[in-house]
């Protein structure tokens, strides 16, 4: 592959990459950075657009700074403590957050849940609604889920999967796809078909990372429609994203609706519309997407002869 990023086995380094907002009480800012570096993990602090931990390699040779030749390992965290997996439910960050993860452009997500100095929060919230929350996470989004009872846990977490990863990648070579190849709009198939011609994995740079994550670009039309559909209680990223497969426009779906005979009709469009497995969409799922975007319609259908006047 032409213009792609080679580092071969032992040219590079790994790096643990912390968010800069990963802070212990907002008060030590450097906190978990020390704490890895105390413990043999090299470690960088950056803003990150979606997740708190990722980790990357750079070659030894490469200057401080080049994020074209800084290759993205596949795997990325997001942290949360009970306190702050309760707010993100209630202010509705969890479902976009969970979104943004699926379509981060890394294939291994951990959800890292760590238990806060008081659970007084999570109580009053109710621990059933966080327990359903971690389920879905694991069910529904296919993350792996991970369950710490303190900050300090966490980071020793942080320094086995380093540890792990430095094991797996000791006499791998890593190939970085150019990010003249990527666009956002199609890079998951992208993806596979270069890693069909090259025969391997292949991995994207952290600068590609950051443009197919940066939240200060525009939302394709279609990000604003899955999001508009995981407004819906009971739709979920991969439930929307199959649909939107099908229907790719708010647009098309309704022109589909108004085709339809009835409310019969229109709830099996919106079912098989869906895929299939935990991405499919059932009769009453069906009914409630119908009840947002059909409401009149959905109410009261065309009436009967006897009904005109």
């Amino acid at each position: 592959m032409q213009d792609s990023i080679r580092l071969p086995a032992g040219s590079f380094d790994i790096f643990c990459v912390v968010d800069t907002r990963e802070v212990k009480f907002r008060k030590d800012r450097t906190y978990i950075q020390e704490q890895l570096e105390m413990q043999g993990v090299k470690t960088l602090t950056r803003a990150l657009p979606i997740g708190d931990f990722m980790w990357i390699t750079r070659s030894r040779n490469a200057s401080d700074g080049n994020t074209e030749t800084e290759v993205v390992l596949d795997y990325i965290i997001e942290r949360k403590t009970t306190d702050d997996l309760v707010v993100s439910i209630k202010d509705s960050r969890f479902k976009d957050q969970k979104l943004r993860l699926m379509t981060c452009g890394i294939r291994h997500r951990i959800y890292l849940v760590e238990k806060s100095p008081s659970l007084a929060r999570a109580i009053d919230f109710g621990m059933t609604a966080i327990r359903t929350a971690m389920t879905q996470v694991q069910i529904i989004n296919g993350f792996f889920l991970k369950q710490t009872a303190s900050l300090d846990e966490s980071i020793q977490y942080l320094v086995r999967m380093t540890k792990q990863l430095a094991a797996l990648l000791i006499r791998k070579d890593l190939v970085g796809i150019p990010p003249q190849l990527v666009t956002k709009d199609k890079f998951k198939e992208q993806r596979e078909l270069l890693e069909q011609q090259y025969g391997g994995a292949l991995y994207i740079t952290f600068s590609t990372f950051q443009s197919l994550n940066n939240k200060s670009k525009d939302y394709k039309l279609q990000d604003i429609w899955i999001r508009q559909l995981m407004t819906v209680k009971g739709v979920s990223g991969e439930k929307a994203a199959a649909l939107v497969k099908t229907f790719p426009t708010m647009r098309s779906l309704m022109d589909a609706l108004e085709k339809c005979k009835d409310a019969g009709a229109r709830e099996t469009l919106v079912q098989n519309g869906g895929g299939n497995g935990r991405k499919a969409i059932g009769a009453a799922l069906s009914k409630k997407i119908l009840a947002v975007l059909w409401p009149l319609s959905y109410q009261q259908d065309t009436p009967d002869d006897n009904d005109v006047l």
